[in-house]
């Protein structure tokens, strides 16, 4: 949804929405991460027996209550149509929240 608002709506299809995430989600700089990179940083820094998944979270399902900055109708419509169930029959694995269980 970031990268359709913030990037598609105005042209910019070719940015990624992981640049979206970085710009707009949260506080600027947030990031986002492949498995395969968390797996990467984590063994890095010297953890082993990793368990690295990813986990849908009230942001992905939108059950979460809107900031003041998507409060005008357009946004109100997206919240109550949004195809939540649609969102959980694909599962965690389109979740945003990776969950990292390792040991040092």
């Amino acid at each position: 949804m970031l990268w359709t608002r913030h990037h598609l709506m105005k042209g910019k299809f070719w940015k990624s929405a992981r640049r979206a995430i970085f710009d707009y989600l949260e506080s600027p700089g947030t990031k986002a991460y492949t498995v395969h990179e968390a797996r990467e940083m984590m063994t890095k820094i010297g953890f082993k027996n990793l368990d690295i998944r990813t986990k849908l979270c009230p942001g992905d399902l939108l059950t979460i209550k809107p900031s003041k900055r998507y409060e005008a109708a357009l946004y109100k419509v997206i919240w109550k149509f949004y195809p939540r169930w649609l969102v959980r029959a694909l599962g965690d694995r389109f979740g945003l929240n990776l969950l990292i269980e390792g040991n040092k």
